[in-house]
């Protein structure tokens, strides 16, 4: 038997498995996403707006994709806007409900 086929990551894991983990771990974000902007628009619409502007400050010349960071590649760029999702989640975490 070919040992290629049958190939496993260090900690034992098939690809899929590893992409069924982060699949789950994006879609928390986006009910943590969901749960702020229903009760605490307010809150996530300015703490956003902030990261926002930071990450883009923070970025000299090339975006967190290697693209050119220009005003309008950074609205429409999904790893940026990801990005500040998930740091503007990380920075509300004392508003979301207690598992």
């Amino acid at each position: 038997m070919d040992s290629r086929k049958h190939r496993r990551t260090a900690d034992n894991r098939n690809g899929y498995e590893i992409v069924k983990e982060l699949t789950s771990e994006l879609m928390r974000i986006k009910e943590k996403i969901a749960y702020l902007v229903d009760n605490h628009f307010g809150a996530w619409f300015e703490k956003r707006k902030e990261v926002e502007r930071e990450l883009s400050d923070s970025q000299d010349m090339f975006c967190v994709c290697g693209r050119l960071a220009t005003g309008i590649h950074e609205m429409n760029c999904q790893r940026f806007r990801n990005k500040v999702n998930s740091e503007t989640v990380k920075r509300l975490v004392h508003l979301l409900p207690k598992a």
